[in-house]
């Protein structure tokens, strides 16, 4: 596995969910890639830190049972209800609650520095959960935006500094303006001069914004699938990477892939995109073959005409003559595309490019088995299955 798939399966790997033999690949991987190694690490310090906070409201719990059979053993008759809050409010409240208790029974027994420092530490606790649960939650009906230069327009409002977008809501950006979106815990997201962006959807499990013209650079961190940007010729969704998404003046897209997964939609149809390669889409049409940014000018020319212009079979000759074994992303794309005959004909020229196993057959490439393309998929390297899946 590349560091790009285990930073996919990490979070499951460190809860101990996955299979025996992902798990392996895994642990293969971490005994050598230090990058990597620091963010499982990193993954454990948070599950130990949201422990500590289960164990602060179970010691809490108990303080206050602890003063609740003192007050029965003194005959006080104000009593103290331990629960859980509901409400930021509620905490407070209670808060106040257990502070005033708390000192009428340091009055009462002001020989007993046990019960003053649980009372203490208690108090502290309540305080600790309060801030979590008015501040580990991320609003969700508008995004925080800062200017990066010029004078960026949110609606008809210009942002000087800082400021937020509401969901519905547009900026725009001039020649001279630009502008960075922090998407909650996802990610980050430049926009350039020149472009209209909206938000359109925020919520725990989905992040969506709707890019109209212009050219954005997106950066994210979080689970695969969770953040997409719907343009006039496509939906991108971001697999976990640094991926750049212009829209021109026709309404096409372009998306360049600068690390990662991202994967992109249209017409019913799909094309996966790793780090290195781009493609384009068009409204009303399927997405482009993805290919790498260093491929042949003659190559990247009649995959277009193929994709967009229904290239006759000289395009798809140069393709294959032009091919690489750098280009077998996209010869796999086409396998999962073209007609019968032009699939063993690129099947052909892979198994020139790359030393095909016995166990993937022609006659079962040709004939589109799903199967038999998913064992080609990971032979070739390309990435996962999970990854292969998408397509």
């Amino acid at each position: 596995m590349n560091c790009t798939e285990v930073k996919y399966y990490l979070n499951d790997y460190s809860k101990g969910i996955l299979l025996d033999e992902v798990r392996a690949e895994i642990h293969k991987h971490l005994n050598y890639c230090k990058s990597c190694t620091k963010l499982f690490d990193n993954l454990i310090t948070i599950s130990s830190e949201t422990g500590i906070k289960e164990k602060n409201l179970r010691s809490k719990e108990k303080v206050l049972e602890k003063i609740h059979k003192e007050n029965e053993k003194t005959g006080s008759t104000k009593k103290i209800i331990p629960r859980i809050f509901s409400s930021a409010s509620a905490i407070s409240s209670e808060a106040d609650h257990l502070k005033n208790s708390l000192m009428l029974k340091a009055n009462e027994i002001e020989n007993n520095k046990l019960y003053v420092v649980a009372g203490i530490i208690s108090v502290i606790a309540l305080g600790v959960i309060l801030a979590y649960l008015i501040f580990d939650r991320s609003p969700s009906t508008f995004w925080s935006v800062e200017k990066i230069s010029g004078y960026p327009v949110i609606e008809s409002n210009i942002l000087t500094d800082h400021g937020v977008i509401k969901i519905g809501e547009k900026l725009f950006t001039d020649s001279k303006s630009k502008a960075r979106l922090k998407v909650g815990a996802v990610g980050e997201i430049d926009i350039e001069p020149q472009s209209e962006i909206q938000i359109t959807e925020t919520k725990s499990s989905e992040y969506r914004l709707i890019l109209s013209k212009g050219k954005i650079s997106a950066r994210t961190w979080a689970a695969p699938k969770l953040f997409s940007i719907k343009t006039p010729s496509a939906i991108v969704t971001d697999l976990g990477c640094i991926y750049y998404l212009t829209v021109d003046d026709k309404a096409s897209t372009t998306i360049q892939v600068k690390s990662g997964w991202v994967l992109v939609e249209n017409n019913n149809s799909k094309s996966l995109l790793p780090a290195g390669t781009r493609c384009y889409s068009e409204i009303s049409k399927r997405p482009g073959t993805p290919f790498l940014n260093d491929a042949s000018e003659s190559f990247k020319e009649s995959l277009f005409k193929l994709d967009f212009e229904n290239g006759s079979k000289a395009e798809l000759e140069t393709v294959l003559s032009e091919s690489r074994r750098e280009d077998l992303i996209s010869l796999f794309h086409l396998l999962k595309r073209l007609d019968r005959e032009s699939r063993g004909k690129i099947y052909d020229r892979i198994s020139i490019l790359f030393n095909m196993p016995q166990r993937i057959t022609r006659e079962g490439i040709v004939s589109g088995n799903s199967d038999m393309m998913g064992r080609l998929w990971t032979e070739l390297g390309i990435g996962s299955i999970s990854i292969c899946q998408n397509l």
